[in-house]
């Protein structure tokens, strides 16, 4: 077994993706039986774009080891990814019935599974209270607003949305991070250009980034990149003027993480 952890554990830091899946095979081949082993090949074998292997693996993670929440919702991932809802609503109801204080993330995922079948807000609404159960309480009521308005937007209740955005607006008001922020201007603006309401959504974009630098983490998020886009879509933002923008912002995220690609 020691042999395969660290064959596993040089998977998961290699950067190359050859010598990741090599590393991760080399580790299922020595012990068969390790779950971890499958899941970080089926991993592996997604980011080498063989996703039917990929699916493969997975399936055998989940033999050897049936109630892996972490295998099922790696292949949940998979389903989602071939546009599989179905299957990835399965997969991800049997992680979370195998461990129901999953990350909340699993329960967002859920969601989009759900709403992608057509099913109706309440059953939708009961996953999402499962996963507000796990946030601590702080957080709790900015993730449950903020989620209750992209429930009211995908389902085309604008007025909901409207009503549940005024009261995240006043909840990460005093938030001393860019991703509350962030969020909430994306979902504002997405509301007014959905609404035929170009100038309120441009008027929001450019004040998330005129006050962006004051919010930690600002720079190092895509948001900035999506209300500059609203700008575009709006009218209130040129094609040069977005180029140059854009230019900009490419060039302080490469700073931030060399190796990220933009």
């Amino acid at each position: 077994m020691q042999g395969a952890e660290l064959w596993l554990t040089l998977a998961m830091i290699e950067g190359s993706p050859d010598t990741a899946y090599a590393a991760a095979r080399k580790a299922a081949e020595l012990d068969p039986s390790y779950a971890d082993a499958w899941q970080i090949v089926g991993a592996k074998l997604s980011d080498l774009d063989r996703p039917e292997e990929a699916l493969a693996a997975l399936d055998r993670c989940i033999e050897v080891s049936p109630t892996s929440s972490d295998c099922r919702q790696e292949r949940a991932n998979k389903y989602g990814m071939f546009g599989r809802c179905a299957e990835m609503d399965d997969e991800l109801r049997q992680a979370l019935s195998n461990n129901p204080k999953a990350f909340p993330d699993t329960y967002h995922k859920r969601t989009l599974a759900l709403l992608s079948l057509g099913r109706p807000p309440e059953v939708i609404l009961e996953v999402l209270s499962q996963k507000w159960s796990q946030i601590p309480g702080e957080k709790r009521r900015a993730t449950e607003l903020d989620d209750r308005a992209v429930l009211a937007l995908n389902l085309g209740d604008f007025a909901q949305a409207e009503e549940q955005l005024k009261l995240l607006g006043e909840a990460v008001r005093s938030d001393a991070t860019a991703s509350g922020h962030g969020q909430y201007a994306t979902l504002l603006s997405m509301l007014y250009m959905e609404t035929g309401r170009p100038k309120q959504a441009a008027a929001v974009a450019d004040d998330y980034l005129k006050r962006a630098d004051a919010w930690a983490g600002a720079a190092a998020s895509g948001t900035t990149m999506r209300l500059l886009r609203v700008m575009l879509h709006s009218g209130a933002l040129s094609k040069p003027a977005f180029s140059t923008r854009r230019a900009a912002w490419i060039k302080q995220f490469e700073k931030i993480d060399p190796g990220e690609k933009v």
